[in-house]
């Protein structure tokens, strides 16, 4: 018989709630997935094992067994803001078995601090994110950003890139959440369409999604080391650009990609090569297999 594995998300058609989905759809295990305030609903007790998406709400994963209790942990700036939480041994060793890291940066500072963890990116759905039949290239050039510009914006970045689109004289055309409320189908008509270039130098993101989306749909895309995924996804000169988190780096950044059309080829080249989520579900279904043992 198949465990069972419970899988807790937030918001309905929201980034964690997508993550559920994919897992659900994908792994060797009996999969469900529920909203962390329809709890109540279920008998808890018949799962083998809990897995909370919700890494930002201690105290309402404290609800749940910790004997059976997985947390996803996405953004270590969110850890910071817990106000010392995750710097307190003992009390993160009794609220869970162990934490799921969504990068790199994130899962070397847990292992830094001595604590169960384990890495697992997520992955994309290659079949949505897709480039038009024909490439699209604007004159002006256009860069693209995606995500609220009110959350944590000193670490977000946005403002920078603005500057630097201003001094290349080109256009600038995020996609705020807070003025443009896309659906996942929206996200991907924006990044087929609407722009030419994706920056993304958030050093708050844990998976730095805009980013993987767009290489995805085959846009140029520009990063900084130290942003949640860009190292793994974005080989600097190849695929993408890492460079200088600063308004002269992404400037020159911008002069330099447009050069490279053979980056777009490769930036989607790498997704379906080290993204698609039925790689990223074996990265899961391995943590569940060692927590279930």
């Amino acid at each position: 018989m198949k465990k069972k594995i419970l899988i807790i998300y937030d918001i309905p058609n929201y980034c964690f709630h997508r993550i559920s989905t994919y897992i659900q759809k994908y792994s060797q295990y009996d999969i469900t997935i529920e909203r962390m305030s329809k709890l109540w609903k279920l008998n808890i007790n018949k799962f083998d094992l809990i897995f909370s998406l919700i890494d930002y709400r201690p105290d309402s994963n404290k609800i749940l067994d910790k004997k059976k209790l997985l947390i996803g942990i996405r953004s270590d700036v969110l850890i910071a803001k817990q106000k010392g939480f995750y710097n307190d041994k003992k009390l993160v060793e009794d609220l869970a078995l162990g934490y799921i890291c969504s990068n790199k940066i994130i899962f070397n500072k847990f292992k830094e601090l001595g604590y169960k963890c384990w890495l697992a990116e997520g992955g994309i759905d290659t079949e949505i994110y897709k480039p038009l039949e024909a490439d699209i290239v604007h004159n002006p050039i256009i860069v693209g950003w995606a995500g609220s510009r009110k959350h944590f914006k000193e670490f977000r970045g946005f403002e920078i890139i603005e500057k630097a689109c201003r001094v290349v004289n080109i256009i600038w055309n995020p996609a705020y959440k807070e003025d443009r409320k896309l659906d996942e189908i929206g996200m991907v008509k924006y990044y087929q369409n609407e722009i030419d270039i994706f920056i993304d130098i958030d050093i708050r993101a844990g998976r730095q999604n805009g980013l993987l989306e767009s290489a995805s749909c085959g846009k140029w895309i520009i990063s900084s080391r130290g942003c949640g995924i860009a190292e793994n996804l974005v080989e600097n000169g190849y695929n993408g650009l890492l460079v200088n988190r600063s308004v002269r780096g992404i400037s020159r950044g911008i002069r330099e990609i447009v050069n490279h059309p053979e980056y777009k080829i490769k930036a989607r080249e790498t997704v379906l090569r080290d993204w698609t989520w039925e790689r990223h579900v074996e990265k899961f279904d391995k943590v569940f297999a060692e927590v279930l043992q």
